[in-house]
This record gives C-alpha cells, structure tokens and sequence, in this order.
C-alpha cells in the first residue's frame, strides 16, 4: 500500500514522501489518519529546537482502523481510535510503581511514521478505541487533554484547592487548561493572558474567565505557563510573587533556559514540570469529558486545514488566531 508521509526533514521544513507500507505485523493496527492537532512540541521540532531529522510529527490524531494484525483482539476494522503519545511496557519499575508515562520504553516508536500521512501502522498498545462523538475532529482535544488533567493531578498534590489560577498563553494546551479548571474543577478564579487578544476575548466568553490586568496583578495559587515561548517563560516569572507555585507547560529544549533556574532560585518557587499525560487512564478520562462537556460553541476555538497547507501552517502559526490548529488529512464527509 502506498503511502504518503511527510516529514520533516530539516529546520522549519516538510518534504512529501511516498513509501511502501509492508505487510502487517501481527501486533499492529493499520490506521488512516482522519484529522491531527498541532502539538506545541510538534511546533517546537519545527523551529529547529529538537534536530533528530528526518521524523514524522503528530500524535494528536483521531484516525479509523483499516486492518488488524492476527494477535490484535481489542480493535475491529472501522473503529475510530485516538493514541496515547508513550508506550507502556506494564513490566518496568515505573509502569509497576503506577508511573507509565515514565516507562523505560516510552520512546521506543513502535510505529510506522506519525500523524501528517495518510496510513501508519501502529502497535496496539498506543491506541485507544473512541465513543462516539457528534463531531469526529473533536477527538483530537482527547490526547492533549490527558495532559492537562495530569498537569493538574500535579497540582493538587503542591495545592489540593487553588482558588485563584492565572494561566498566560491560550494556544491548544493553555485553552483546554481554561475549558478543565472552569467547566470541569469549577474553579471560579480563573484569569487568562494571551498577547493574542483575539485569543483572550475567545476563551474569557466561552470558559468564563478573566482577563489578566497586567496593571493590577493580584496573587494567584498557582500560575500556568503554556506559552511555550522563552518570552512567555521571563513574563511569567517576571510577575510571580516570592514562593509562588509554577507549573511549566512550555517544550523549550534546545534553548538557553538559564533565566528560569536563576529566576526561580532568587524567588523560591515552587516549580512544577508535569511530563506528557500520566497514567493511562487519564486518556479514558479525557473521552469521557470531552464526550460530555465539550460543546458546539467551543468549536469557535479550533481551525482546521488541509494537510498540503502544512508548511505554510507551521509557518504562520504565531499569527493565527485561532487557539487550536488542525491538520485535515482525511474527510470522512467528501
């Protein structure tokens, strides 16, 4: 079967691809991607701050099944599936101490390619079957959602009931974070910055929140930086208070970041650096809310495009207005 991929084969660069796909291995599912969200560490591998090249980018995907391998039971053709970004071997010193997302074989890459293609062949073990949604791109929020309920799990053991949260960047991560603690935790001190006002305007109407007012900054419990700026990062920490408690969604690898030990050391904060979505369950969570409580309205937040618009997407990602970026690689409609 041929399939077409396109990877990322140098800084800020996408190259279409065409490649065999083998025949299917017995623990594996056979996948067509159906949409896939632009992740923030998808974004940073594009600016150039992770340079493994070439690789495929895109995990935050909801895809069908197309064919199962002999040994694969839990799976049927037509399924729609969402993945769990790590693999969980169920058998190491992590995965036994309930911390799988730190499994010693979560990068292993059982997998064919990531999301930005028309077919993978996926192991199993990294797919989870969706209930039914009454708008299939929905499930793209499901991955990264897990995330913020681990972010929050997180949280909650440094403060087990903030009252007062700032949370400074609106984009995927930052926007579900204001859409978790409002709609889900009820938290009713919810204040939100963007340097996007659009973005700002968007999520204060629709998860009732406020708008931070940088000339009378108040205290928070907590302050959430999803910005993954370095920028994002200095404004954050500019206006924390001594012992403030600070938990840091931003993927800055490969850059300087000694601003932010420094900073951190001089203020005592207490820095909280919560990594991909936790246990496991917290994907059949994240279903289930999004199933529950996302609502048509929210759908303002997201835009979608087709996947030949790739590169000119990445490119122009800082000055789209929209909160949540998706990749269309399959219509299910057409």
């Amino acid at each position: 079967m041929e399939n077409k991929v396109y990877y990322l084969i140098d800084k800020a660069t996408f190259e279409l691809q065409k490649q065999e796909l083998d025949s299917l291995h017995a623990d594996y599912v056979r996948i067509r991607f159906l949409y896939c969200g632009i992740c923030g560490g998808d974004y940073s591998c594009f600016l150039g701050r992770r340079s493994n090249y070439p690789y495929t980018l895109g995990h935050e995907f909801v895809a069908e099944v197309v064919e199962i391998g002999k040994n694969v039971v839990d799976f049927s053709e037509h399924d729609f599936v969402v993945s769990d970004f790590n693999f969980r071997c169920n058998k190491c010193s992590y995965c036994l101490e309930g911390k799988d997302h730190l499994c010693k074989y979560n990068n292993i890459g059982y997998f064919t390619n990531r999301a930005y293609a028309d077919y993978a062949d996926v192991h199993y073990k990294y797919l989870y079957k969706i209930l039914p949604l009454n708008n299939i791109i929905n499930a793209t929020l499901i991955e990264p959602l897990s995330c913020v309920i681990h972010a929050y799990e997180e949280i909650q053991k440094v403060d087990a009931y903030p009252n007062t949260v700032l949370i400074v960047g609106l984009g995927n991560i930052g926007m579900l974070f204001a859409f978790y603690l409002s709609s889900i935790i009820k938290i009713q001190n919810i204040f939100v910055y963007d340097n996007v006002p659009e973005k700002m305007k968007r999520v204060t109407n629709l998860f009732n929140c406020k708008s931070l007012n940088l000339i009378n900054c108040t205290d928070y419990d907590f302050i959430i930086d999803a910005t993954n700026t370095e920028s994002g990062a200095h404004f954050c920490l500019n206006i924390s208070r001594y012992s403030q408690k600070y938990c840091m969604m931003s993927h800055l690898y490969g850059l300087d970041t000694s601003f932010i030990y420094e900073e951190m050391c001089r203020k005592e904060i207490y820095p909280l650096f919560p990594l991909r979505n936790g246990n496991s369950g917290n994907i059949i969570k994240s279903m289930r809310i999004i199933k529950d409580y996302w609502r048509s309205e929210y759908e303002t937040t997201m835009e979608s495009f087709p996947i030949t618009k790739i590169q000119q997407v990445f490119e122009s990602k800082e000055t789209l207005l929209s909160n949540k970026q998706i990749i269309s690689i399959f219509d299910l409609t057409d």
